[in-house]
This record gives structure tokens, C-alpha cells and sequence, in this order.
């Protein structure tokens, strides 16, 4: 199985890292402030803790997992793995836990209750395969075939939304893993979230 070198790994397992403890960090503010409300309207309105209006915050404290999937981030998988299977769906309606996905539609200047939708069946160096679902507008290549395609080996890392296709060719320019924007020919990082890609080749 093809392998990035052990640098752009390392590189790519940092950013992927630094992303999940941003999810965590901002989960744990999200769960502060809603306890902060919970017990400010147990006081304000004299009503128990197991009101029924009050319940309204315990259902908002599942917004890191759904639709922000903050156990994908701290439980993904991370390591290779090999497609086996790709079936891509255009023009999909989008759910309301899906509206992480429909802000990266929307920021493509697309419709964003629709999108198209690529599901991978991939299997990795261990264990089980598993299916992965890809939530964008532009997952097609310049030939205007799937950007992934079966029999490709791709990195995966838990804090990342895309695949990284290998071999990762800076050159031509990549899909992002993290926002799924294609960045630019020879950069080591994306210009649209600012994820670092690689180390930055020292000129003389």
C-alpha cells in the first residue's frame, strides 16, 4: 500500500490533531454557556431542573455530535486505507444535520439544499471496511470524472471531512481534507481554511 513520507504524515496528523482540539475547545464553551442558561432559567422563572421547558438544553448539548460529529474527531479513524467501492449521487437534498456540509455548498456560491454526495467504501491497512460520505459540489477532477476513484489509496485522519488522495501531488494542487476546496498548484497549505498540507520548501 502507497504511503505519504513520514514528514507530510506527521504534518497532516498535526493538523488534523489541531482541528479536533479546536472541536473539543469550542464543545466544551457550548456546553458551559447552555448549563450557564439552564440554571439562570431554573432561577429567573423558579422552575425545577427537570422542567419540561428546560429540557430544550439537554437536546442542544448534542449539537457537537450531531450535526458537528465530535465523536468523528476525537474516535475516527486515522491511518490507510484502499477505496473499494465509489457511487456518487448528484443534486442530493441536504438534511438539517447536515449543515456543516451545506455552509461549504453555499460558500461555492451553490444552492445549498442540494449538493452532490460521494460515498467510498474503504478498506483500511486493519480491521473492517467502512463507508464514508462526502458532502460537496466540486468532488469531481478536471475531467469531470470522481475526484476519488476505486483502487485509490488514501490517508485518512479522525479531525479531517475529506480523504487525502495519494499520491499527494502539491504540484497540480489537492482536494483540502479539511474544507474540500482545491488548493492551489504548489502550495503547502490551504488558502481558503489555512490547513497546513506540508512543510514549506526552505529556499536559499
Amino acid at each position: 500500500m502507497e504511503k505519504l513520507d513520514a514528514k507530510r504524515e506527521a504534518v497532516l496528523r498535526r493538523s488534523s490533531r489541531k482541528k479536533s482540539i479546536r472541536a473539543v475547545v469550542y464543545s466544551l464553551l457550548w456546553w458551559g454557556g447552555l448549563f450557564a442558561l439552564w440554571f439562570a432559567y431554573m432561577h429567573f422563572f423558579q422552575r425545577p431542573f427537570t422542567d419540561p421547558g428546560a429540557f430544550i438544553f439537554a437536546l442542544l448539548m448534542v449539537l457537537p455530535f450531531v450535526p458537528y460529529k465530535l465523536h468523528r474527531y476525537l474516535f475516527g479513524y486515522t491511518g490507510y486505507a484502499v477505496i473499494t467501492k465509489e457511487i456518487v449521487a448528484v443534486d442530493v437534498p441536504l438534511k438539517w444535520y447536515d449543515l456543516p456540509s451545506k455552509r461549504r455548498v453555499k460558500n461555492n456560491l451553490a444552492d445549498s439544499n442540494v449538493a452532490d454526495v460521494m460515498t467510498l467504501q474503504l478498506q483500511p491497512e486493519r480491521g473492517e471496511s467502512f463507508k464514508l460520505t462526502l458532502i460537496h459540489p466540486n468532488i469531481t477532477g478536471d475531467s469531470g470524472g470522481p475526484y476519488f476513484e476505486k483502487g485509490d489509496t488514501v490517508f485518512m485522519a479522525g479531525g479531517f471531512n475529506f480523504p487525502v488522495k495519494l499520491p499527494m501531488d502539491l504540484t497540480n494542487g489537492i482536494v483540502c481534507p479539511s474544507c474540500g476546496q482545491m488548493t492551489g498548484a504548489g502550495k503547502h497549505w490551504c488558502k481558503w481554511c489555512r490547513t497546513v498540507l506540508a512543510e514549506a520548501e526552505k529556499t536559499e
